[in-house]
């Protein structure tokens, strides 16, 4: 039933998504570095009733999640892999996606 929605990070995560959401979190990332951050730069992310949660230019990290029947879905960017994630110790990461993707939820 829930099979490719975001709640399904393997059939959801495709190859097609998982680069646009790359382009999404690499515009995010340069935007904050520019410090020239408008909602347009990350745009893409309406489609899917996601929002930038947490964002970390120094750790090139960026969170992007949707709160769903009290429970966070999150799609977690990272170059450099998961370093200085909030709460990652009360609510780790349970899937990685590859190419610096991670999932997790709570």
């Amino acid at each position: 039933m829930l099979k490719g929605t975001l709640y399904r990070p393997n059939s959801f995560f495709d190859e097609t998504r998982k680069k646009e959401f790359t382009e999404i979190a690499t515009r995010v990332l340069k935007a904050k570095q520019d410090n020239i951050l408008r909602p347009d730069t990350y745009a893409g992310l309406k489609k899917y009733d996601m929002k930038l949660l947490f964002l970390d230019t120094n750790e090139q990290l960026v969170e992007f999640g949707q709160f769903h029947s009290h429970v966070w879905f999150e799609y977690i960017y990272s170059k450099y892999g998961i370093t200085n994630l909030p709460y990652v110790d009360d609510y780790p990461i349970q899937l990685n996606l590859g190419n610096g993707w991670y999932f997790r939820n709570w």
